[in-house]
């Protein structure tokens, strides 16, 4: 395997083009299952703007057109619905550089949806990707770069996820080591559109986005930590938890001092709908993805704790069918 450096310039873009023309002379790209033209053509615009000419690039330069290879999807049945869902895998591209780094390579999967189209349901960068089936589940095994798990990049960082149907997303599940822990909660596999979000979670963004401008701050939805935590109350459905002590409002691009945070919320799914079942300030917190309901954990004792969840003392919020309330916090 070549070792390309991941950055943009004319030399090295003359490079990926000059490997992608001998691949496809040598019969190396080899024919796969054509993918649907909508989900083709969101990959290849992908792959157009990260050869887009830049700033560093020489007066005039007007890179060639490099079309998504066939090797790049794969056909999957995410759903069991019969109907073919879609893998990417961006490192069979032809200018992977782009796209790979310490933390392995981005991965796309595209999942059929009941109005005949599909959504975009991974898009992040993994080490390792394993799609299986087990006991009539779709699973998904990965492992993220060490830091995602408080580690050095070099650490394993395996998490598991599990298709559900009634969300129509990838939730967390205990990994295939017995992982059940999450510090930090779920790594979110991609970002869901904003007007998917239950109201309340909605309300809860906006409430956030408005604070953050109030302080001459940007909030954009895709810097938002808005995170899917599956469910808190056993109920079938998903469970969200807005905000954290790294929220993008706190820290300004130009380097002046951080801001108080808004307060974190759990918004827990009734049938009257999603309330706000816990409110707290931005502290550590983490997931438990062991039992039937996964558990809000909140994280205190040293700096920095939830980096990796092993220096804190873990307090357990469960619901009591109209809030979440805690026991006793476990030592450290």
């Amino acid at each position: 395997m070549i070792a390309i450096a991941s950055f943009r310039g004319a030399p090295l873009k003359k490079i990926l083009f000059g490997l992608a023309a001998a691949l496809v002379s040598a019969g190396a790209v080899l024919a796969a299952s054509q993918p649907p033209e909508a989900v083709r053509k969101s990959v290849q615009a992908e792959i157009d703007a990260a050869l887009a000419p830049s700033d560093d690039d020489e007066p005039g330069y007007n890179p060639p057109r490099i079309v998504a290879p066939a090797s790049m999807f794969h056909r999957a049945d995410i759903n069991d619905d019969g109907v073919g869902d879609w893998v990417v895998d961006f490192e069979k591209s032809p200018n992977a550089s782009y796209f790979c780094g310490t933390g392995g390579c981005r991965h796309r999967i595209y999942v059929s949806n009941a109005a005949g189209g599909w959504d975009l349901a991974m898009d992040t960068q993994v080490r390792a990707f394993k799609l299986r089936r087990s006991k009539g589940k779709t699973l998904l095994d990965v492992d993220f770069h060490g830091s995602v798990c408080g580690g050095f990049g070099v650490d394993p960082c395996p998490r598991g996820y599990v298709w559900s149907d009634a969300t129509s997303r990838f939730a967390a599940r205990a990994g295939a080591g017995g992982e059940t822990f999450l510090a930090g909660g779920p790594v979110r596999l991609a970002i869901p559109p904003e007007a998917s979000l239950p109201a309340p979670v909605r309300a809860a963004v906006a409430e956030r986005t408005a604070r953050c401008a109030a302080l001459g701050r940007r909030y954009p939805y895709e810097d938002a930590l808005v995170t899917d935590v599956g469910d808190l109350n056993a109920d079938g459905q998903a469970d969200w938890v807005v905000g954290g002590p790294y929220d993008a409002c706190a820290y300004a691009d130009d380097g002046s001092d951080s801001v108080p945070l808004p307060q974190t919320i759990v918004l827990v799914s009734t049938p009257a709908g999603h309330v706000a079942a816990w409110r707290g300030e931005a502290v550590e917190w983490g997931l438990d993805v062991a039992g039937r309901a996964a558990a809000f954990v909140t994280l205190s004792g040293a700096e920095d704790c939830g980096l990796n969840g092993k220096d804190c003392r873990k307090t357990y919020w469960r619901w009591d069918g109209a809030a979440l309330v805690s026991k006793a916090a476990e030592q450290p």
